[in-house]
């Protein structure tokens, strides 16, 4: 689960996103609604002067629209055309769907639209900051995010958030544990190993936790 703090990272992100997007980058606004994706994510409605007029969250853009949209709707009543409007889509990846709402919440009260009647106060926002915030990570570790999978930088951060820990005390715990299997930080290492010794090392650990009678699987010989 990630900490109040990363959820505001993430959604000051989105914010970000949605104060560079450009009325012409976005979605017209199309019979049936053609050009939305059925992705899940937040999403703005923005005017032709780029401003965000309503801010959103749904897990089908798609079914979202087709199935009616009040926001929308009161747009058309105060006179706004279909060509005055488009709709700017913000996928999310992984375990940020399951956060939706809070990204949702923050977002809009960062921004404050002007179509959004339920704006969240500011005693809602500071219950949502409780949880314990992360260590700050130093500009090399987010260098290394940068090259991982997105979902290996999901697993990295919420391991470290469960153990109360620093990105970078999750990859010196990582790192170490490659060079060094009874390592918990550099200062274990000691001297390197080569990749062979280490491989012997794992076929001994190995064959210790089959002999307690526990399996584990294999990993495929690299070519």
């Amino acid at each position: 689960m990630p900490s109040g703090e990363r959820v505001k990272e993430e959604a000051l992100r989105i914010v970000k996103a949605l104060q560079r997007a450009k009325f012409a980058d976005a979605i017209p606004l199309k019979r049936k609604f053609a050009g939305l994706t059925n992705d899940s994510g937040l999403y703005a409605i923005l005017s032709e002067e780029n401003e965000t007029l309503y801010v959103g969250m749904a897990s089908s853009y798609l079914t979202r629209f087709r199935g009616g949209h009040q926001a929308l709707t009161a747009m058309f009543i105060d006179g706004r055309t279909a060509e005055s409007m488009r709709i700017f889509t913000l996928p999310l990846r992984g375990r940020w769907l399951d956060y939706m709402l809070k990204l949702e919440k923050q977002v809009i009260f960062a921004l404050q639209p002007p179509y959004n009647t339920r704006v969240p106060s500011v005693q809602e926002m500071s219950a949502m900051q409780t949880q314990t915030p992360v260590q700050p990570t130093s500009g090399h570790i987010k260098d290394i995010l940068k090259y991982l999978p997105g979902n290996v930088v999901d697993a990295l951060e919420d391991y470290a958030d469960s153990h109360g820990m620093s990105d970078m005390q999750v990859l010196e715990l990582a790192i170490a544990g490659f060079l060094n299997l009874e390592s918990v930080n550099f200062d274990g290492v000691g001297e390197f190993e080569s990749v062979g010794a280490l491989k012997e090392r794992i076929a001994i650990l190995e064959t210790v936790i089959q002999k307690n009678g526990m399996n584990i699987p294999r990993l495929p010989e690299s070519e």
